[in-house]
């Protein structure tokens, strides 16, 4: 009788226990808790922010006092509330890490010891701004990343570390003794070279090294490039990638939480990324999978599986029966293995005239005087392309050995468009050019941009203005890994005061580029100007965290983009120039688009080619779209030079490009 009246007891207290946990439980999982806990959190730091004010502390003291005293009893109780939560599974509550991390900053908060010192004190207090992430599922998700891309970036660190201290080595030896200031020291050289890294002062560094030696330009060069777009890069990559596999994880073991809500045996979700017990998810069969859909995609863009298979990548057709020279290129083969073949058709091959008609017409030329406009015509456009690394496509295969510091392509859109028109091209376009580099050379042997122009010049393109209004360095300013509000938005920092500062620049620099145009006009008289624009970079909203850039910065800069596309269209139609638009052809390639799909690389770029800059792909789409407007003539033919006019050339020069 003793042992039953036990037995109840004991069913008693488990079934109160039991009563307890689930009356708590579902306190602690309801929203409004969530959410009660999340302004509770906010308030302590706005609390921590209100104390480095010493004029409101010493008015407000008691109110701060006593504020701190209520949120620390809040948060007693809620820990409590969770604690009680798991009153039938005390084990429970010590699996979950967050659990631990929020009993040991109370339990901490609470000692004697702690209280009486105050910058303790506030560490702790700070400490609870990282429980937000336990209500946050997206902030969750970055904390997970930044936790698995640790082995990544500390071998990212390493590899740094050695990189500036190499280079800190040969700075110090060629420079130690002209620039003490800079390079005196190990310690000295080091720190130079870690802000270069961020390219913070670049421009100054290199006009100080060409000063006592030309060779500082590929120590610069060098540098900037391994440091400053391939370490950043890859360790951008590895976070990215770190970011996507959290979420995997994230979604996979929301399912499994769901399925076990649903009666499942899945067990509690685990962040700790390696492998996981018997009906827990783990990452590395995911990790596997992921590796062999890449393997798989790696084939599919080398042409050795099944899907490689199909009609020709490109083909533009040239139009039949025309009675004009046609050009066409057709690309053979599949992506990543094309082959390129230029048929030319002259006009006898598609229509023979009778003898007859040939003396008439030639009759004819000969009594109008025309006759070395025809022979002008049957000869190649002369063209010469100018502008910045967005027309010199920087790391897109092959490169062009003529000029290895502009860091140019030979599949440019420049190249692209010379091959469709026929075009004796001169390509000039260097990179990180600016206005003053085509009167000014930008680096020792290389020559003004504007030195390619002559009187004989038929056809000038030319893309400028990023560098000059600093777009590509607000970019860089605008990545933000994190997601908001961690970090800073560059478009609320550039429109502070009401005044869009990246706008008054490029509006500033709007007469810069008439000038340009008047230059180009001086030298090249007779030539027709094209004017190729900036490109799509950003779909509405942005596509954050593929591309690291918010929803606002990414409105805010495409716009910026656009703004600059703007004064370039307005400008060349104001002198009398073409302008190409690149946005309407870029809609669906952008950075946020599959990396198969892009005209635009991103931050990260997953094809040969620099951060925020075409691709091959899109140098072809550019390259095309520039041909296409030569051939159709849009605008009206320039006016001719008083010197030319008496040499029978007033056939426009577009009739040249067949």
């Amino acid at each position: 009788m003793p042992q039953h009246q036990d037995h109840v007891v004991g069913s008693t207290a488990l079934s109160g226990r039991r009563r307890l946990a689930r009356t708590c439980r579902d306190l602690t999982e309801a929203r409004w808790f969530a959410l009660a806990v999340v302004a509770l959190i906010l308030t302590n730091a706005a609390l921590l922010g209100l104390e480095t004010y010493s004029g409101l502390v010493e008015e407000w003291h008691r109110w701060l006092r006593l504020a701190e005293h209520a949120c620390l009893a809040a948060f007693t109780v809620e820990i409590l509330l969770r604690m009680a939560a798991h009153a039938d599974r005390p084990q429970d509550f010590r699996k979950d890490p967050w659990n631990l991390f929020d009993l040991a900053v109370i339990l901490c908060t609470l000692l004697p010891v702690v209280r009486e010192n105050t910058t303790v004190l506030r560490l702790l207090r700070l400490a609870r701004v990282l429980r937000t992430a336990r209500f946050l599922p997206q902030l969750r998700i970055v904390l997970v990343a930044v936790a698995r891309s640790l082995p990544g970036t500390l071998s990212f660190l390493l590899v740094g570390a050695l990189l500036l201290y190499v280079y800190a080595m040969v700075g110090w030896v060629f420079f130690g003794r002209h620039d003490p200031e800079q390079y005196g020291s190990i310690g000295r050289a080091v720190l130079t070279l870690f802000l270069l890294m961020m390219l913070d002062g670049i421009g100054d560094a290199v006009h100080a090294g060409l000063e006592i030696s030309r060779w500082s330009l590929l120590y610069y060069a060098s540098y900037v490039l391994l440091a400053s777009f391939v370490l950043v890069n890859v360790l951008i990559g590895v976070v990215l990638t770190s970011l996507e596999e959290a979420r995997d994880m994230d979604e996979e073991e929301g399912g499994t939480a769901r399925a076990a809500a649903g009666g499942g045996t899945a067990a509690a979700p685990s962040y700790r990324g390696g492998p996981q017990g018997p009906g827990r998810p783990g990452t590395r069969p995911r990790r596997r999978d992921r590796a062999v859909r890449r393997r798989a995609a790696g084939a599919r863009a080398h042409g050795t599986g099944a899907a490689a298979t199909g009609p020709p990548f490109s083909t533009v057709m040239s139009s039949g029966g025309s009675t004009e020279p046609s050009s066409a290129v057709r690309w053979y083969g599949r992506p990543g293995m094309l082959v390129a073949r230029r048929h030319r058709m002259p006009v006898a091959a598609v229509r023979r005239p009778s003898l007859n008609m040939s003396r008439i017409a030639l009759a004819t030329l000969l009594a109008t005087g025309a006759l070395s406009a025809v022979a002008d015509a049957a000869e190649p456009l002369d063209y010469v392309a100018l502008g910045d690394s967005y027309a010199a496509t920087p790391l897109v295969p092959p490169p062009d050995p003529a000029d290895p510091l502009c860091v140019r392509s030979l599949a440019g859109y420049p190249r692209v468009a010379a091959e469709a028109l026929g075009a004796r091209l001169t390509d000039v376009s260097c990179s990180a050019a600016t206005v003053g580099h085509l009167s000014g050379s930008p680096y020792p042997g290389t020559p003004p941009q504007y030195d390619a122009l002559t009187p004989g010049t038929d056809l000038v393109s030319v893309t400028i203005g990023g560098n000059d209004t600093g777009l590509f360095d607000e970019a860089l300013r605008c990545v933000n890994i994190l997601p908001p509000p961690l970090g800073i938005s560059c478009a609320q920092r550039n429109t502070a005061g009401g005044t869009d500062k990246v706008a008054a620049r490029i509006d500033a620099w709007a007469p810069v580029f008439a000038g340009v145009l008047d230059e180009i006009t001086r030298r090249a008289p007779d030539a027709e100007i094209f004017v190729v624009g900036y490109g799509n970079y950003l779909r509405a909203d942005g596509c954050h965290p593929v591309q690291p850039f918010w929803k606002q910065d990414a409105n805010y800069l495409q716009g910026a983009v656009d703004h600059l596309a703007d004064v370039l269209r307005r400008t060349a139609e104001e002198h009398g120039a073409t302008f190409v638009d690149t946005y309407t052809l870029g809609i669906g390639h952008d950075t946020c688009a599959a990396p198969a799909d892009r005209y635009i690389e991103g931050v990260a770029p997953t094809s040969p080619a620099a951060p925020l800059h075409p691709n091959a792909a899109g140098a072809r789409a550019i390259g095309g779209a520039l041909a296409t407007t030569v051939r159709a003539g849009t605008g009206e033919p320039r006016p001719r030079s008083p010197d030319s006019a008496g040499r029978g050339l007033a056939v426009p020069v577009r009739a040249k490009t067949g």
